[in-house]
């Protein structure tokens, strides 16, 4: 089998390349993909043996409990333009809400990434990338306005250490967030953005801490690198 995570880039590859990766997937046993969003280019014209096998994490053994959650709002994620930074440091703009962006490439020719920068309010504070775990149990809310969103690595970890997502109402994205239950799902528009932001900050204590323990859960109940491990398993024995 192989997994499926080229067919969205074919405009990148010469056209050697996309013969070659099409015959792959046409005589390969089958194909796995990580998000539903790639049925949406016809893998069953190439194969028809498909396995749906999203993202998984490594889980840390951790008691969320016991984590100091200093930094209220956190983005971690590469800039670019199917990432809404933008709406993230607007919305900062009008609240006061000690907040982290780790993701910055030093790249100048990145318009969103340059962007953050001349724009950043007081309570934000720029970061490179750096190991995440240190920001992830810091961390009460992450943040994720995108076009695309279920399946991002980042987005995993952050749940599994007890961030309370926000995100964007992106495709399959209500088969990790259930809205108000383990996390936040916005209109896909910065002022809903804003909205979700400002209501996470009104929520009560007692709120958010089942909420976190609730996002956690999600993650290691469904996830998991072991959670992977069984369904490749099933996947292996099915050939």
């Amino acid at each position: 089998g192989i997994k499926s995570n080229k067919l969205p880039f074919f405009g990148k590859y010469d056209a050697f390349t996309c013969i070659a990766i099409k015959l792959s997937y046409r005589f390969a046993s089958s194909i796995w993909y990580k998000e539903r969003a790639f049925l949406n280019y016809d893998l069953n014209r190439y194969n028809s043996n498909l396995y749906y096998l999203p993202n998984a994490i490594d889980i840390e053994d951790i008691n969320i409990e016991d984590l100091n959650k200093d930094i209220v709002f956190l983005w971690l994620n590469r800039l670019h333009k199917e990432r809404y930074s933008k709406w993230f440091v607007d919305a900062l703009k009008k609240m006061d809400a000690k907040s982290y962006l780790v993701g910055l490439l030093g790249n100048k020719f990145n318009l969103e990434e340059e962007y953050v920068v001349n724009n950043k309010p007081d309570c934000l504070t720029l970061f490179k990338f750096k190991d995440p775990r240190e920001y992830y149990i810091r961390a009460k809310f992450f943040v994720f306005p995108a076009k695309v969103v279920f399946g991002n690595h980042a987005l995993f970890e952050a749940m599994s250490y007890g961030c309370v997502p926000i995100v964007t109402d992106a495709q399959d994205i209500k088969e990790l967030i259930l809205d108000g239950v383990n996390g936040f799902i916005c209109e896909f528009n910065p002022e809903s953005f804003y909205l979700t932001l400002k209501k996470a900050l009104e929520m009560t204590n007692e709120v958010y801490n089942q909420m976190s323990r609730n996002a956690r859960k999600t993650v290691v109940d469904h996830f998991s690198l072991a959670n992977l491990r069984e369904k490749k398993l099933e996947l292996y024995q099915s050939l």
